[in-house]
């Protein structure tokens, strides 16, 4: 079967072929990004291909709160109904479970204790990563550690300050602004 991915603006195909073309080499990608301008699909679109491309690995998008993990969740598994690349997606759990051995957890930053433990082994996305608290990236970074799994980190800007800042202005970090 073979998956027609959207055609992406190109501010947003900069990002994806970065991400994709470095192929999980545990880079940190950062996007300073105005409203609507397509963060969280775009999001989307690098966690679909991770699950589909890379077979039996672990992706993990943190969202600050639970309703907004709840609506991504239902967004991807919308995109992807009738496709029979899901085994199954799991709404109780937030999950989502590909026939290749692959998944997707989304998690809520407001309950930060519940992502330890967890190892990523394809992609590490965290939306709205402003408004996340620094606690928990300190809880973030080690999840990704033993596969050295790329993070992408996504928001629109809150204060020249906290760890999304800190990152954006890494030279440690591939960063991309989408206010300018």
């Amino acid at each position: 079967m073979e998956i027609i991915f959207p055609r992406l603006h190109k501010h947003q195909r900069v990002v994806y072929d970065a991400v994709i073309g470095d192929n999980g080499a545990g880079n940190i990608y950062v996007v300073k990004s105005k409203r609507q301008c397509g963060k969280s699909f775009l999001a989307s679109l690098i966690l679909i291909y991770f699950s589909l491309n890379k077979r039996d690995t672990t992706s993990l998008i943190v969202e600050p709160t639970l309703n907004q993990s709840r609506r991504v969740f239902k967004e991807i598994a919308k995109m992807l109904e009738g496709s029979n690349i899901i085994k199954n997606a799991n709404q109780s759990l937030l999950s989502i479970d590909f026939i290749n051995g692959s998944e997707i957890i989304f998690k809520s930053a407001e309950q930060y204790d519940a992502i330890r433990g967890y190892s990523v082994s394809g992609i590490l996305i965290v939306d709205e990563g402003a408004f996340i608290v620094d606690d928990v990236y300190e809880i973030l970074f080690p999840v990704r550690d033993a596969h050295n799994s790329p993070m992408l980190v996504i928001s629109t800007p809150l204060f020249c300050d906290g760890y999304f800042y800190r990152l954006f202005t890494s030279t440690n970090s591939k960063s991309y602004d989408w206010c300018a």
